[in-house]
């Protein structure tokens, strides 16, 4: 029959087909792991239970042509554990996988299984501590804070929920900020619980939190003292003399200032006061302060000139005067 004849040709052929279909099928479907590794989802869980501990996320190992993993995003997938029936405690879940992806076939689970611990559920409020970070604009200063609200309520397990006292509210400046800010802030645990973000709500998750943003430079009023060439002059002039005015407006960081109570003038020139028995000086400034007013002076006044003030007074002369 001719069916049978050259019938090592055929069976060749026919396994060539074989082995070139399985080439194919194993190119197209290669074994790959998702690149991203997945969160689980917790079903079913009692109102009253909440987990004690964070879960691990999940490697799935995929029977999946090439082009088809690269169109592949994490929404295709569920990975989940059923917490059915659990009561509070220590207990191993297994973990579960499906996709909507009808030519993706989950072919491995890594890892296949999790330890759990819940917790009866409970709730208390915890005050809110403010966490300034970053500075405001060059010369000014935070000079108060206050958060919109004192106190938050932190809702978990009863285990992690006893260790913490307080939550924290970050706020943010990026150096433009003065004058009064009002910033709505995400509120978080602090580093020092040691609790996995996911296991505590927060609620409310957000608050308000106001700042005064002062100058940096404070102005503070100081006596003026009249300061003098040498201890003599001051003996003859000090009783002698007005000035005005007796006070003056000065700036500076709060530190610098705190211990000013007054500025004195430069040195008084005397000889210049007898001349012309009135005169104006500046005021000698320590490091750091300044005037309110820059360019004030002090007018000085001569009452009388003491007996004394002009044994060693010479006065002008005109070199072009006739001589008689």
């Amino acid at each position: 029959m001719k069916i049978f004849s050259n019938i090592h040709l055929k069976l060749l052929a026919l396994l060539s087909a074989i082995v070139l279909w399985f080439v194919v099928i194993t190119v197209e479907n290669t074994i790959y792991v998702f690149p991203q590794e997945l969160e689980i989802d917790v079903r079913n869980l009692g109102s009253n239970l909440s987990l004690a501990n964070e879960l691990p996320e999940v490697k799935l190992f995929l029977q999946v042509s090439k082009e088809e993993l690269k169109s592949l995003t994490p929404d295709d997938f569920n990975v989940y554990i059923d917490l059915g029936n659990a009561q509070a405690g220590e207990k191993s879940a297994q973990i579960q996988a499906s996709t909507t992806v009808p030519q993706v076939k989950i072919l491995k689970i890594e890892p296949v299984q999790v330890d759990l611990k819940l917790s009866p559920v409970t709730e208390k409020e915890v005050e809110v501590e403010i966490n300034v970070i970053g500075n405001p604009q060059e010369g000014y200063i935070v000079s108060n804070v206050e958060a919109g609200n004192q106190t938050v309520k932190v809702t978990g397990a009863q285990s992690l929920i006893e260790n913490i006292e307080s939550v924290q509210a970050d706020l943010l400046l990026d150096g433009s900020e003065k004058g009064e800010i009002n910033q709505s802030v995400m509120l978080k645990l602090k580093d020092s619980n040691n609790v996995e973000a996911g296991l505590i709500q927060i609620v409310p998750e957000q608050i308000i939190i106001r700042a005064d943003i002062t100058s940096e430079v404070e102005e503070k009023e100081v006596d003026i003292v009249p300061q003098f060439n040498n201890e003599n002059d001051r003996n003859l002039w000090e009783n002698n003399i007005e000035f005005e005015p007796k006070t003056v407006l000065i700036r500076g960081k709060e530190e610098d200032l705190a211990n000013i109570t007054s500025i004195e003038t430069n040195n008084i020139e005397v000889t210049a006061l007898v001349r012309d028995g009135e005169i104006q000086v500046g005021l000698s400034l320590p490091e750091g302060i300044s005037l309110v007013e820059p360019d004030q002076l002090v007018t000085i006044k001569s009452l009388n000139v003491p007996a004394g003030a002009t044994d060693n007074f010479q006065p002008e002369t005109n070199d072009n005067q006739p001589t008689i």
